[in-house]
């Protein structure tokens, strides 16, 4: 309470108390760090995107929905799983 502005690192804490995997850890200072790879991470978290590929170190190429049902699919009463299907082959 004499220290409100540590607040949320204290909730932060305390909700990742005992996880492993809660926060990504880079060393932005190394040769080998690539930028994408955080940018990647937080693709796939936050808007979905899915098979995501490096493509020359800068750009970030991944998949929408892959395999999610279609309005017509919802409206016809799809049900199930639809999360992580095949990738496709393209040939």
């Amino acid at each position: 309470m004499k220290h409100p502005q540590h607040r949320f690192i204290l909730s932060r804490i305390q909700s990742l108390r005992g996880r492993c995997y809660h926060t990504p850890h880079a060393n932005i200072n190394s040769d080998a760090f690539v930028p994408i790879d955080l940018v990647r991470l937080l693709n796939v978290a936050i808007h979905g995107i899915d098979k995501t590929r490096d493509f020359l170190n800068r750009n970030l190429r991944g998949v929408l929905y892959h395999g999610a049902p279609t309005p017509q699919d919802i409206r016809s009463g799809h049900t199930g799983p639809w999360f992580y299907p095949p990738e496709p082959v393209l040939a």
